[in-house]
């Protein structure tokens, strides 16, 4: 029946994460989202994570065993607001479109 096949489903929980730091704060919370096993963990790095004058961390975040499911360019603008605004509707709609490959159940980002 529909009901006991999504009672079966795992749930995916997508995780965006945009700098070293808050994947950091992260981690220890990401590791239960993994190892539950009624849970799916999807991870889509962005922003200083790509940047190689930020270190590139998503090579730190591979190499400690975590999979990336998707990569989201997010340059900065350097001078004028309209690149800022073009770049983040740019990324927000390559977010849109990896929340529906993966078909990601929840998503959570770190905000402050």
């Amino acid at each position: 029946s529909q009901i006991s096949n999504l009672k079966s489903q795992k749930r995916r929980i997508c995780f965006v994460t945009g700098t070293r730091s808050e994947f950091g704060l992260m981690e220890r919370t990401l590791r239960v989202v993994e190892s539950h096993e009624r849970l799916q963990l999807q991870l889509i790095a962005t922003g200083m994570h790509l940047d190689r004058r930020h270190g590139r961390t998503i090579t730190q975040i591979r190499h400690t065993g975590w999979n990336i499911d998707a990569t989201i360019p997010w340059k900065p603008a350097l001078t004028n607001l309209t690149p800022l605004a073009e770049q983040t509707g740019k990324a927000t709609a390559s977010l849109a479109r990896a929340y529906d490959r993966l078909k990601s159940d929840i998503v959570l980002v770190v905000g402050d």
